[in-house]
This record gives structure tokens, sequence and C-alpha cells, in this order.
């Protein structure tokens, strides 16, 4: 998921960078991407995945002070159906440097909370 399009950038030359790696030495495995939005239906996953997970907060105002992580329910219904859980590898998270303590604290929160098994 990308609010910006700066995680989906990333993930595309990531899967460009792997699929000339692949064609190198045939070695190195190719990165298919899916991105989780609230329109995504929860399927079985049958190969190991990372997820990489922006960090989205509102509030921080004068009115609400408190930040809250938003937009991050569609993944966690991914990870828990069908047991994709067990064949997650890894969390990675992204973010904003600006955001202080609250950096990448989504992806902090997942990994807390979610048992990755690889």
């Amino acid at each position: 998921m990308s609010f910006s399009g700066n995680v989906r950038s990333f993930t595309h030359r990531l899967q460009e960078y792997a699929t000339q790696q692949h064609h190198l030495n045939n070695e190195n495995p190719l990165i298919e991407l899916l991105e989780i939005s609230e329109e995504t239906l929860p399927t079985k996953s049958d190969s190991k995945f990372f997820v990489l997970l922006p960090t989205y907060m509102i509030g921080g105002s004068r009115f609400t002070p408190t930040l809250t992580e938003i937009l991050t329910t569609p993944m966690h219904d991914y990870l828990e159906s069908y047991d994709n859980v067990k064949r997650c590898a890894g969390i990675i998270g992204s973010g904003n440097l600006t955001l202080g303590k609250m950096y990448v604290i989504t992806a902090k929160t997942y990994a807390k909370n979610t048992i990755c098994l690889y």
C-alpha cells in the first residue's frame, strides 16, 4: 500500500533489480508484488513473502494530540486469512523521519504482534 507512491516506486525498483540479477546468474529469486488495499479480497498465499508497511498516522494536532495509525487493516486481514501469517518471512517498515518516535511504528507494531515464521 502506498499513499504518496514512494513505497510503490521502491518496490517496483526492487522488483526490476531482482529480475536483472536473476537473468545474470539465474540464482536470485524473482519478486512478485501484491498491493493490499480495502478492495483486496484475502486469498491464500502459496509462497513466502515479506510485508512492506508504510507509516500512516492521523492526529497529533492541538485538538487530537494522540497519533493513530491508519490504513493497515486490509493487511492485517490478509495476514489473518488462510493462515497467511505462517508464510510471512518478515516485516519491513517505511516512513518519514519527521515522525520522530513514530517512525516506522506501524511495522514495529506488526512485527511485535505478528509472528512471522520462515
